[in-house]
């Protein structure tokens, strides 16, 4: 096995003796410096802590050993031994592992380990190199299996995947895009990207949807445009006109509806087949719900820049993390309360200002 291609395995079998302590019977602790005996005394040692007894019995558990850098499975379990006080003498079998192994792949281990402590409680030396053998094919399995999984999270983490609904072919759609063809918006932190469809269908002219998303990658907003990239209406007046319109007392589910279409940026006429309401009624709530929203971030901005103030010429330090607390909540603010883009970008953009105020601290 190359061992710098995948985790190196580490065993011990150790007996114990009333008189010197414990007998390493065998090993295999490539990569690992520390003194077998050193390893196996520390082993029964864990085991009384763990247990609050010096009597053992059949146990096994994890434990990280940060000096070697390992995680370590201790299994202990006792020999019926007249000579010895109890008539029971213990002994342990620990299996060594890197760190980044997770404890859920001893699973794997463990079938393999009983058997051996079987035989060695018959008195027979039990041969480990079938148990090395099967565990570095599981290691090996397991660091193919990783590895796999991480070409695979690389290449999502390289893919924009985002559901939105097309007003012109009036169906939802699925668009799966490299984030490579993102191109951020001019005076910008948004990114765009063209998604040109219906080229070949019969019933529907040919068009785009020009998507915006946020640095995190999060619908924005959805405009249509023609195959020349112009700003096109995917809806035609005569349409909007005959819509019959809701009116009056405005339901919570209606304001969430809306809130939530603001922070994707769609598009009036769009929120008018939505909601079915007038574009009067819907521009006078959109006002209503940011200036209340906004109100509100103001207030508790403007209350806590003054704190920050306040101390900062005495204590620089708890200014600093004054200041830092206020990014975290301008950007978190920014990010979910559901703000037209435009009112999001302009926090944002307030908020790197106050990040170069506590940097300078």
């Amino acid at each position: 096995m190359n061992t710098s291609e995948s985790p190196q395995l580490g065993f011990l079998l150790s007996d114990w003796d009333e008189k010197i302590g414990p007998q390493i019977v065998d090993k295999s602790l490539l990569g690992i410096s520390e003194d077998p005996e050193t390893l196996a005394t520390q082993s029964y040692i864990s085991a009384q802590q763990v247990f609050c007894s010096v009597e053992f019995s059949r146990i096994s558990y994890i434990l990280p050993n940060l000096k070697i850098q390992r995680k370590v499975k201790l299994y202990f379990d006792v020999i019926k031994d007249a000579t010895v006080r109890g008539g029971q003498r213990p002994f342990l079998v620990a299996v060594f592992l890197p760190l980044n192994i997770p404890d859920s792949f001893y699973l794997k281990i463990d079938p393999l380990i009983e058997p051996l402590m079987e035989m060695y409680k018959k008195k027979v030396r039990p041969n480990f190199s079938k148990m090395q053998e099967d565990a570095r094919k599981l290691l090996t399995e397991y660091n193919v299996d990783q590895k796999v999984k991480e070409e695979e999270t690389q290449k999502k983490e390289q893919i924009v995947v985002l559901q939105v609904h097309c007003e012109m072919c009036k169906r939802d759609l699925s668009l799966t895009f490299p984030k490579t063809e993102l191109r951020k918006k001019a005076g910008s932190e948004f990114l765009e990207f063209t998604y040109l469809h219906g080229l070949d269908e019969k019933d529907v002219e040919a068009h785009g949807l020009r998507i915006t998303v946020d640095p995190h990658f999060t619908l924005q907003k959805v405009e249509y445009v023609d195959v020349k990239g112009s700003r096109i209406s995917p809806f035609k007046d005569k349409d909007l006109k005959i819509l019959p319109t809701r009116g009056g007392t405005w339901s919570t589910d209606e304001v969430q509806t809306l809130a939530r279409e603001m922070k994707q940026g769609t598009p009036i006429k769009s929120l008018v087949r939505l909601l079915q309401r007038s574009e009067t009624e819907l521009r006078n709530k959109t006002h209503e719900i940011v200036v209340v929203k906004l109100n509100h971030f103001n207030k508790v901005l403007a209350t806590s820049i003054a704190e920050a103030k306040k101390v900062e010429a005495d204590n620089p330090k708890k200014a600093k993390d004054l200041w830092l607390k206020i990014v975290e909540y301008c950007l978190e603010f920014a990010q979910s309360a559901g703000l037209p883009p435009q009112d999001a970008a302009n926090i944002r953009e307030k908020t790197r200002a106050i990040k170069a105020r506590a940097e300078n601290l």
